[in-house]
């Protein structure tokens, strides 16, 4: 049995500032239903002649598409494209493709209102749009496969805190299987009725998971994730029992949690081992348990930074030690991301630990004066732990700001809800390396963390592409940086001659009619597999090298120089790959399903 001393009852107390001023009610904004199409799939064409198409000759293609008399749009400002409607698009791309006077097709693009939120408080949450969780078709929930709602309803983050109030309507109302909150354990009072009797822990779960696209308060960052409810910490928002944290981190992974989040700690001076038992080793061994179950940690780094120290006193009040910037504790254990906080600039919070050897990222935590929703995080509350001022009547519809390094740590959390969401065949330690190798660097942060601050974007869209980084200098994820120089926007450059285009493979490609480069085979290996995508990619918008033997200027016909964009690689090369790979496109299959054999 744990002999509790001392130096264990500061285990637990939670990385916040107590600033719940800025209490909201939304209830006179007003919105509109939003919800974008669920899997809409495209069923038009577009076809580029090589000269303006005569009437003939665009009957002639409709036919083929089956419907000579079907309406066929144009494209102002381009008198070469058509568009066609098409029943069966594979056969008719197919079709097109070998008609003498067209000179390239593709299916069109399929475009969707953005997964921006209808909540009237999401425009309060610039944390959100500061690391791209949410924004105008350039965020990380555009880069959750629809209908987002289920993809990530399929994703539980256990928060282990002071409980949640899922009575709050923002956070569903109730609890049980078919809510927001499905349920959960109390540690403190030993029953299965975790409500918060604190309000930290709604604060978290509601940046987490506060119901989104509901037209009400504020939206959650993991969007449509289920919240599980573990209250390890009292109504003083702490708590002197080691246990509880440890027991509350085997529920959760033993009760289906992905994610767990946790925004509480102890300092090294407050961790050493006494009389035999170390808990920093005993909570290690939790973590370990979790993280062998696929489970995703994440804690807060701690409030004791240089400019804000914390103090440790004696029963007379004395200060017998000042902690600043010390290690926090489950932050700085192995498989868990320590989570630092930054300002609305994008600067270190005043008040939180940083160094690389203490803080993996950095995160929106807030900071200054929390009467403005410019300065901290704006999350759900519960309305009856508040004092209403006078005249004043509170509604179950709360919210308050707050800040601190517990306010950046969910945050963290509900990126890794999306990224799980985004591809739910990434291991918990996929997702980690997701989250901290495609953090940004900030300007004046350097050594601030280990890896930099983290961009939600970034990270799912590398979920859902193989692990890549947006292209280079494109529009994706606010233009990030990628290592791997593809710039999808660049623009074509005019051959100097005639007759560059590479010559077919001579190598016959199983799985479709034809041969080589111009059916997507761009190295002719015998088949069309992701490394000749790769290729494409890396080629895109620039000149294939006709004698290289990598070449994805799968359109080429012999081509010509009055037309020099006939050999630009481009979407419809990309087309044509994608419709000669057997397994991508058929199923909604991610790049990381897919094979490389053969290449």
């Amino acid at each position: 049995m744990l002999r509790k001393t001392k130096l264990a009852t500061a285990v637990g107390w939670v990385f916040m500032l107590l600033l719940l001023t800025g209490s909201e009610s939304f209830a006179q904004y007003q919105s509109v239903s939003n919800n974008p199409p669920v899997n809409l799939k495209s069923n038009k064409i577009i076809v580029k002649y090589k000269n303006t198409p005569s009437t003939g000759s665009i009957h002639a293609t409709a036919a083929e598409f089956g419907n000579s008399n079907q309406s066929v749009g144009t494209i102002a400002g381009n008198n070469k494209l058509r568009v066609f409607t098409a029943s069966d698009v594979d056969s008719a791309l197919e079709s097109v493709m070998s008609d003498p006077n067209v000179e390239g097709a593709m299916v069109s693009p399929v475009f969707t209102i953005f997964k921006n939120s209808n909540d009237p408080g999401l425009s309060y949450q610039w944390d959100f749009k500061k690391m791209n969780i949410s924004g105008n078709g350039n965020s990380a929930w555009d880069w959750i496969p629809t209908p987002i709602e289920e993809e990530t309803g399929n994703v539980v983050v256990a928060v282990l805190d002071s409980g949640v109030d899922y009575t709050h309507p923002d956070m569903g109302g109730c609890l049980g299987s078919n809510c927001r909150v499905i349920g959960g354990r109390d540690f403190i009072n030993n029953d299965n009725d975790p409500k918060d009797d604190f309000g930290h822990g709604t604060h978290v779960a509601g940046t987490i998971g506060a119901l989104t696209n509901n037209a009400k308060g504020v939206a959650g960052g993991g969007w449509g994730v289920k919240i599980m409810a573990v209250k390890v910490l009292d109504s003083r928002g702490g708590t002197d029992d080691l246990a509880n944290i440890i027991n509350g981190i085997h529920y959760a992974a033993d009760n289906g949690a992905r994610v767990i989040n946790m925004s509480f700690g102890s300092f090294e001076y407050d961790m050493q081992a006494s009389g035999g038992i170390d808990p920093k080793a005993l909570m290690q061994e939790a973590i370990d348990y979790a993280f062998s179950k696929g489970v995703v940690m994440v804690a807060a780094a701690g409030n004791c930074g240089a400019d804000s120290p914390c103090v440790r006193k004696n029963d007379s009040g004395q200060v017998v030690h000042t902690i600043v910037n010390e290690k926090g504790y489950p932050a700085s254990l192995d498989h868990v991301i320590s989570v630092g906080a930054l300002s609305n600039q994008n600067q270190k919070a005043s008040y939180s630990e940083y160094g690389t050897d203490r803080v993996d990222v950095m995160v929106p935590g807030g900071n200054g004066d929390c009467g403005s929703t410019e300065n901290c995080i704006l999350s759900t509350y519960p309305y009856y732990l508040l004092t209403p001022a006078a005249g004043e009547t509170l509604t179950p519809n709360t919210y308050v700001t707050m800040r601190g390094t517990s306010m950046a740590a969910p945050h963290a959390a509900a990126v890794a809800a999306l990224i799980r969401a985004a591809n739910g065949n990434l291991s918990n330690a996929e997702v980690v390396d997701m989250i901290q190798n495609h953090a940004t660097s900030l300007s004046g942060l350097a050594n601030m963390s280990r890896y930099g601050a983290v961009d939600a974007c970034r990270d799912v869209y590398a979920a859902t592409h193989n692990g890549d980084d947006p292209p280079v200098g494109g529009s994706i994820c606010g233009a990030a940086d990628s290592d791997g120089g593809d710039d999808i926007l660049a623009t074509p450059t005019p051959f100097p001659d005639e007759n560059l285009c590479p010559q077919a493979c001579g190598t016959f490609v199983s799985g479709y009619s034809g041969k080589g480069r111009n059916k997507g085979d761009a190295n002719c290996s015998g088949s069309v597999t992701l490394k000749d995508f790769k290729i494409l990619r890396n080629q895109f918008g620039t000149i294939p090298d006709r004698e290289k033997k990598n070449n994805a200027n799968f359109q080429c016909k012999g081509g010509n120089n009055v037309n020099p964009s006939t050999f630009v690689v481009n979407l419809g090369d990309f087309e044509i790959w994608r419709r000669h790979t057997a397994n991508f496109g058929t199923n909604n299959q991610s790049f990381d399903d897919m094979s490389e054999e053969g290449d």
